[in-house]
């Protein structure tokens, strides 16, 4: 059984291979009980949607840890507050 973050991984590069999205196109993110998972900021534009699991942060949900995270993007701040 696969974890969050390689089924992120897994997700984000088929979504980018379809051509579903482009360099530019957001972010995934999964809730898993009081946690959160994200793609880091760039996946597309830097990485191409060609990321590992160990790139896919994770932090909780009730506090801005993940947001304090260098790598989080702008988006993180929608998908957080959604979560919340």
């Amino acid at each position: 059984m696969s974890t969050i973050p390689e089924l992120i991984v897994k997700v984000g590069k088929l979504i980018f291979d379809r051509g579903w999205t482009d360099i530019a196109g957001g972010n995934i993110s999964v809730r898993d009980g009081e946690r959160v998972f994200f793609t880091p900021t760039g996946a597309g534009q830097f990485f191409l949607w060609d990321l590992k699991p160990e790139q896919i942060l994770c932090a909780p949900i009730a506090t801005d840890e993940l947001l304090n995270h260098p790598l989080h993007s702008k988006e993180s701040i929608s998908h957080l507050m959604l979560y919340r």
